[in-house]
């Protein structure tokens, strides 16, 4: 017995001996390892340091000073430190399955490069061994079957496309893993942050979740992914981003099926389902996408921006590439609004948008409107504000073929129904059509914008039917309006308008009735200077009428210069003067002439008839003939002096026909009213 103790000590030495040889030999794994990389990979390995053993705990294989190339080129990845905790007896007797227990990549860096003709430093056309290749390893080279734990810690990882102008830069801060092996699922969990060079962009980018390896398929499925991106974009921070993942990445099909794959990002939530493929020239993904916020003035206040709409929920039938966004169909609302139709949306460098929607109803007031007053409070200032009309910088950056249909459009107490407009954008010219029904009417109007280096602006407007006292906010006048107008003026800003607005607009209005009051005012005037009361200063303030026409023109802009000329029965006005409309004043002089008739709502006496009665009307545009219009100042004698005169050729003229009549025999009384009937002119 005890020599058989004496034969198992000492064969227990000799193999604990042979161990250490081996063991303190570590070298002689360097050609094991290189072609258990090469054979997996494709890629030469080269193992510049020393290879060492760790011998506790457990045993593992430090490799130091390592890099990765393709055939004989330069090294695209180089790494410090490799320590492999192997199962020892498979790798000392060098059997062809070896049990990798861990993997721990410590420093290095990788830097991949696609040149101007798009060709890569690190894409293999064919890493399938050779059946020489295969046999001659066969008896040499260790296979890993599994990896328990795979670790890799501070490697830097830089990605430029001199074709497509991108430059990237990955820090991996860590990256650890359960038990690798395939067809069986494994826990990840990566820390890195991300930067790109050329958008002054980068993110910090935190993921875990479980991963599973189809050895037949080659596929690649994922469950339970969460990833938490945080960005700074130019030094702003933006809010935390978080994405949820379930898909599968399936090789033979270079595409990303996703099942489930939810992002939110303050209060925005959305869900995409789909296929992302990368089999074409440009990564495409198609599928449904549905977005919702229940407070989007919060999401727009954590993005930087304004977002004037309360609520909002869009689905969509959707696909993407890097040149256009196109939503097939869409299916949403905004706070009382439904919305319905499609739109692409290029991402060129002249971005497109191509749409065509349909609203039920939206209250504009409740978007335009509160900009508007934000912008008032902004500027508030005593001088006139100035503002865009035609923004050339962003017509020409963004090309449109938009057309929106809403069913009743409401916006500071106008209310507009079946309307439509139509935006028509190439960059070298803008042409804007629309049209609604409104207040018992049809209003349509046109614009076209030449975008070339002098801007130039046609603006067309036919009116037909409408009710003008809902139309306009200027109590003075009621009644059934039908207009038509062709104006041009140059340039982009409303102060453009006042300058050199040019054109002419007719106008017929029925069955209305008008403001009388100024003219009341100087009748009354008149009334006291000659002692007597005449029928004008005892009408009613609003007069009724059948029928006004007129035509209003325009030239060299609208702070002055413009000509109104009306008649409303056998009453004639003219008016010359402006509008300023950046301070929303006007300023005109007013001649009013009555003709004399035997009827009319404007009958008056002959004494007042064929005479020229003067009013001044300045103040808000926004003001009534009533508040606006007064006698012209100094100008109210030369009007009693007319009809002084007036009078007196009337008179006269009746005498001189009485005598005519009573003195004139019959044979000359024809040549005596030819010879004396201008004498009192």
């Amino acid at each position: 017995m005890m020599r058989l103790l004496i034969i198992i000590v000492v064969l227990l030495a000799l193999v604990a001996g042979g161990i250490f040889f081996l063991l303190e030999n570590p070298d002689r794994f360097k050609s094991q390892i290189t072609q258990v990389a090469e054979t997996s990979t494709g890629y030469r390995m080269t193992i510049n340091g020393e290879l060492s053993w760790r011998y506790w705990p457990p045993v593992a294989i430090n490799v130091n000073d390592l890099s990765l190339a393709r055939g004989d080129e330069a090294p695209f990845a180089q790494f410090e430190t490799m320590s492999i905790d192997l199962d020892l007896m498979p790798l000392l007797t060098q059997q062809t399955v070896v049990d990798v227990n861990d993997v721990t990549l410590s420093g290095g860096r990788v830097d991949l490069v696609i040149d101007d003709k798009g060709n890569s430093n690190w894409e293999i056309a064919d890493t399938t061994p050779t059946q020489s290749t295969a046999s001659d390893s066969s008896g040499d080279t260790a296979l890993a079957s599994t990896v328990q734990q795979l670790s890799i810690q501070d490697v830097t990882l830089t990605y430029q496309d001199k074709s497509n102008n991108a430059d990237y830069e990955v820090t991996l801060g860590s990256l650890t893993t359960s038990e690798l092996a395939s067809d069986k699922p494994f826990d990840m969990s990566l820390a890195m942050s991300l930067k790109d060079k050329i958008a002054d962009l980068s993110a910090d980018v935190s993921t875990t979740g479980r991963i599973t390896f189809q050895s037949d398929s080659g596929r690649m499925a994922m469950s339970g992914l969460v990833t938490r991106v945080d960005l700074t974009l130019e030094g702003e921070p933006y809010p935390g981003l978080t994405i949820t993942t379930e898909g599968q990445w399936r090789p033979e099909e270079q595409a990303l099926i996703l099942n489930r794959n939810d992002i939110q990002i303050s209060t925005l939530r959305m869900s995409m389902t789909g296929l992302i493929s990368i089999a074409g020239e440009t990564p495409r993904f198609d599928g449904v996408i549905n977005m919702e916020s229940a407070d989007a003035v919060r999401l727009g206040q954590d993005l930087g921006t304004e977002i004037p709409i309360a609520f909002f929920q869009i689905e969509s039938d959707f696909s993407a590439t890097a040149d256009n966004l196109n939503f097939r169909t869409l299916d949403g609302k905004f706070d009382d609004s439904e919305l319905t139709g499609s739109a692409v949306v290029g991402l060129s460098a002249s971005q497109k948008v191509k749409a065509d929607l349909r609203l039920d109803k939206i209250d504009a007031t409740r978007y335009l409107g509160e900009a508007a007053s934000l912008e008032t409070a902004v500027n508030r200032s005593d001088a006139p504000t100035d503002s865009e009309l035609i923004p050339v910088k962003l017509l020409k950056e963004t090309h449109a073929d938009a057309t929106v249909r809403v069913g009743r459009l409401d916006y500071d107490g106008y209310q507009l129904t079946k309307a439509k407009l139509t935006v028509k954008n190439d960059g070298r010219r803008l042409n804007v059509m629309a049209n609604s029904e409104v207040y018992g009417g049809k209003v349509v109007l046109g614009l076209d914008s030449s975008l070339d280096n002098k801007v130039t602006t046609n603006i067309k407007l036919n009116i037909d039917g409408v009710d003008i006292a809902q139309m306009i906010e200027m109590p003075g006048i009621t009644g059934t309006i039908a207009a038509n107008s062709n104006l041009d003026f140059d340039g982009t800003l409303l102060s453009d308008v006042n300058n050199n607005l040019s054109g002419q607009s007719n106008f017929n209005v029925k069955d209305g009735s008008l403001d009388v009051r100024p003219l009341k005012s100087v009748a009354q005037t008149v009334d006291l200077i000659r002692g007597k009361t005449s029928s004008v200063s005892e009408w009613p303030d609003i007069m009724p009428f059948d029928q006004m026409v007129g035509q209003h023109v325009f030239q060299g802009g609208t702070r002055s210069g413009q000509i109104l000329n009306a008649q409303v029965e056998n009453l004639n006005l003219t008016a010359l003067g402006g509008v300023d409309l950046q301070t929303e004043t006007l300023d005109y002089d007013v001649t009013a002439m009555f003709k004399q008739t035997d009827d009319g709502a404007f009958k008056v006496s002959d004494q007042l008839a064929g005479v020229r009665w003067p009013l001044s009307c300045s103040g808000s545009i926004n003001a009534s003939p009533g508040e606006l219009c007064f006698g012209k100042e100094g100008a109210i004698q030369d009007l009693v002096k007319d009809i002084v005169a007036q009078d007196l050729k009337r008179r006269g003229n009746e005498k001189l026909d009485k005598l005519i009549k009573e003195k004139v025999p019959d044979e000359y009384k024809g040549i005596a009213n030819d010879l004396l009937k201008n004498i009192f002119k």
